[in-house]
């Protein structure tokens, strides 16, 4: 798969310079410049080229855009097809009837708490202890 193809189709270009790259794929528009200088390259059959031991090691390594400030370059988008027809929608089913509501009852309050239903507690008696003497200074 050739990774670097050039395809120049730029009016009233007289000249153009694309040496000392790794180009492997070299477009008829180029040859037909008044000037081009197409050396130090890796096009098959053309002068003043790289080995093909330089080519095939360079062309075989991926290629980082970070080191050589390189952009990968897309083919224009062309428009999406139109979206399918939707399809007819199936005439809506009624809806479940809702589960019948029971009668209202009447909520009543509970009864207010008697004295029995709280639990005395027994008081809290404290001790007063004294604090224990200070230690002896030598």
């Amino acid at each position: 798969m050739d990774r670097y193809i050039i395809a120049w189709s730029m009016w009233n270009l007289q000249k153009f310079n694309y040496n000392h790259n790794f180009f492997n794929v070299e477009s008829p528009i180029c040859m037909d410049l008044e000037e081009f200088d197409d050396g130090k390259n890796c096009f098959h059959g053309r002068p003043v080229q790289r080995s093909r031991l330089q080519c095939k090691m360079f062309l075989s390594k991926p290629l980082d855009c970070s080191v050589f400030k390189c952009r990968e370059v897309f083919a224009p988008k062309l428009n999406p097809p139109p979206p399918p027809p939707s399809p007819t929608p199936k005439p809506a089913l009624p809806p479940p009837p809702s589960p019948p509501v029971p009668p209202c009852q009447q909520l009543q309050s509970p009864p207010p708490p008697s004295s029995t239903d709280y639990v005395l507690l027994p008081p809290i008696y404290r001790k007063n202890y004294t604090s224990p003497p200070p230690p002896p200074l030598y």
